[in-house]
């Protein structure tokens, strides 16, 4: 391997230094967005933990001994196979 070092420039390079830019100030969008932020914590906090409906439909399918389908399963093994090889 051979390295060149172009001598013209060696020593020359101006010192140079980007502008600062400021943080933009607080503005109306900031404080719209804290107040949606407020309103998703609070329908959050709404919501229930458990879903007795959805445990009640995921114990059925548990019972369930044709669940998942032995065509699901193929479909699920095809596509990691089909990962695993790519």
């Amino acid at each position: 391997m051979e390295v060149e070092f172009n001598v013209g420039l060696a020593g020359n390079t101006p010192a140079s230094q980007s502008p600062v830019s400021r943080a933009p100030s607080p503005s109306a969008s900031n404080s719209m967005s804290f107040e949606n932020t407020q309103a998703l914590e609070q329908t959050l906090k709404e919501i229930p933990t458990v879903r007795p409906e959805v445990v009640e439909h995921a114990a059925g399918l548990l019972a369930d001994a044709n669940y998942p389908s032995n065509d699901v399963l193929d479909r699920v093994a095809a596509t990691l196979a089909q990962n695993i090889l790519n």
